[in-house]
């Protein structure tokens, strides 16, 4: 369509009025003589030698429009907001409708004709994106900054980037479109351009990390300069295409650049680091920034933490499995080890970047772990380091793993029930001391006390009978959400006092135990500090590592008070309590800890709830809430 047309134009057959134009005879008669050529449906050519004309394959290269009129005698009249200077220069192309303006078009060249369609004023670009490591300035603050933004689903981000790209061409086709067709196709441009630059980052990072600095750094530098690419893409669309898109896609898209600035930064920050390299051929690209994200230092050997299992080894879909106060946990199911193996099932807990859950308003601030890098799955990993040195089993299988992007906790389901029913209101059916399953008994007995002794050591504050599996068959047990450990602060182990806000319940972690199992004193008071804090240098600071060996020490000391009073169990079916100078003694297990009348322990606070729920809250409530 012409608009604002002034002059007449005059075919080699008769003089005819453009559609929705009216044209004045008395204006002026114009330079040339132009006749209308219908070369295809959508396409008109107007030119002053129809003779001349030869319709051939565009090969050329990328079209600009703003250069157009320099060469030629042919005026191509495409849908659109053209406007027609019979006094201006020529151009050189006719393109089939709808063109993708601004692209390669697969359109056609003509011959020449002097006159000049132009299209309306274009704006101007905006400004270019701030080069991240170019700029020194911009490159030292980020290396001086905590960076914790990231990708949400790069993938399906980049599908739903090229399925809008390709329903704007659609709508225009059909004529259901607002935009006109250079707006459109330049709509569509930038949309596919920006997925191109989400796929290409994806790939890149899942390749390994380079072994040298050099590699690292050119690697990083190839990868920044793609996202800069989306991120100035986006610009331009700030710039002035934002009356082309709706609030909320807008809104997206601003979020998404924010997430690419983001990204670099943290690409940045592993290219700058000094012992990146040490990472080389160990992890991935998003490994390493996933790391910086969540506030890691690049420690080569927590490396060794990450499972070889990726999201290419996976064989179905997430499924949701269920999903507690702060985070949501999926089930991922890998192929078999060979191609006779099931597929192995596990559950994923992506990690947090900040801490969120204001618990240092129960422990205090004073003792609390840094918020702003909390590092919660390497707290688990911890307490599974310190399991280990006990010779425990009472924590599941674990790894770190990184799912669609995330790093998190891959570890295997717990056995059992949890001691609270949920769904029933009622705690379950568990043989805490029972004569009909003695060795049941005896066994829950033994593992809740070296779970009380675990936490101890751990400094947990946030046990309950949510957070505990019990199998009913064998005894076992099994902790989960380990996240609330090792905070630098606490040093001591202390018998908690009883909240009485909460009707008397205990606070949710331990106080030191009236028991200890033969294998756990050998093991407890045999641990060596050095190895100790070489275990738990790739995962803790060093003032939380500094307070997990006071609590070793503490606990040492109880252990061996313990022994002196013959309370160290060789056999929990068997052993009955020493004789006091009262003369009572005699007592078994379960009785005696029954005598103690202390709730922090874990045998009573889950047997007297068992045995006196409608005196207690529901103990699924914690006091941090």
């Amino acid at each position: 369509m012409l608009v604002n047309l002034g002059s007449k134009l005059t075919t080699s057959s008769k003089h005819k009025s453009l559609s929705k134009y009216k044209i004045s005879h008395s204006q002026p008669k114009p330079q040339v003589n132009l006749t209308r050529i219908h070369a295809q449906p959508g396409l008109e050519i107007w030119t002053d030698n129809p003779k001349s004309i030869t319709v051939k394959p565009y090969q050329g290269p990328p079209i600009n429009l703003k250069n157009l009129g320099k060469m030629g005698n042919v005026i191509v009249l495409p849908p659109g907001n053209w406007q027609i200077n019979p006094n201006g220069k020529v151009t050189q192309f006719a393109f089939p409708f709808p063109s993708p303006l601004g692209q390669n078009p697969p359109g056609q060249i003509v011959q020449h004709f002097t006159g000049h369609p132009q299209a309306a004023a274009q704006p101007k670009p905006a400004a270019p994106v701030a080069s991240a490591y170019k700029n020194h300035g911009l490159r030292t603050l980020i290396n001086q900054s905590r960076v914790s933004e990231r990708f949400h689903d790069v993938q399906g981000t980049s599908d739903k980037l090229k399925q809008k790209a390709a329903s704007v061409i659609d709508a225009f086709q059909k004529g259901t479109s607002r935009h006109s067709q250079a707006n459109a196709n330049l709509k569509s441009q930038h949309l596919v351009q920006i997925a191109s630059v989400l796929d290409q980052h994806k790939s890149e990072q899942a390749k390994f990390m380079p072994t040298t600095t050099a590699e690292i750094k050119a690697q990083a530098k190839s990868q920044i300069d793609s996202l800069e690419q989306g991120m100035q893409a986006i610009a331009e669309i700030t710039h002035s295409g934002r009356a082309h898109y709706s609030k909320d896609n807008f809104k997206a898209l601003q979020t998404l650049s924010r997430e690419m600035d983001a990204e670099r930064a943290l690409l940045v920050q592993v290219m700058d680091d000094p012992k990146s390299f040490e990472l080389g051929s160990k992890l991935s690209w998003g490994e390493a920034t996933e790391l910086k994200r969540l506030g890691y230092a690049s420690n080569p050997d927590l490396a060794d933490e990450f499972t070889t299992l990726t999201d290419a080894d996976l064989v179905k879909p997430d499924e949701h499995f269920g999903a507690g106060k702060k985070h949501s946990v999926q089930k991922l199911t890998f192929a078999g080890e060979t191609v006779n193996d099931p597929p192995r099932e596990y559950l994923f807990k992506a990690e947090d970047a900040r801490d969120t859950s204001r618990y240092e308003r129960v422990v205090g601030k004073d003792k609390y772990l840094d918020k702003s890098r909390p590092r919660f799955a390497a707290r688990n990993l911890a307490a599974r380091k310190l399991q280990n040195t006990l010779d425990l089993k009472l924590l599941p299988d674990m790894k770190l793993t990184t799912h669609n992007g995330k790093m998190g906790l891959l570890m295997t389901e717990a056995r059992g029930v949890q001691p609270f029913n949920h769904d029933t209101g009622k705690p379950e059916d568990i043989a805490y001391d029972s004569l009909e399953k003695p060795r049941v008994s005896a066994n829950i007995q033994k593992n809740l006390t070296d779970a009380q002794w675990l936490d101890c050591l751990t400094g947990q504050q946030d046990r309950h009978s949510t957070n505990l599996f019990i199998d009913p068959d064998n005894g076992d047990v099994t902790l989960i959400d380990n996240d609330q450990a090792f905070y630098p602060g606490l040093r001591e182990v202390n018998d908690p006092e009883p909240d009485h806000k909460v009707g008397n319940w205990p606070p949710p972690w331990p106080g030191k135990p009236e028991l200890i199992s033969r294998e756990t004193f050998e093991k407890i008071t045999t641990m060596d500090e050095d190895s100790l804090r070489r275990d738990l240098e790739p995962l803790l600071d060093k003032k939380e590592i500094d307070s997990t060996l006071f609590r070793l020490n503490d606990l040492k000391q109880h252990a061996k008070k313990l022994a002196d009073e013959g309370k160290v169990v060789e056999d929990w079916l068997t052993w009955r309590s020493p004789e006091t100078e009262g003369g009572k003694g005699g007592l078994r297990v379960a009785d005696f800890l029954r005598s103690t009348g202390k709730p922090q322990s874990y045998f009573n606070a889950l047997s007297e709830q068992a045995e006196q729920l409608h005196t207690r809250p529901d103990p699924q409530h914690t006091r941090s809430l």
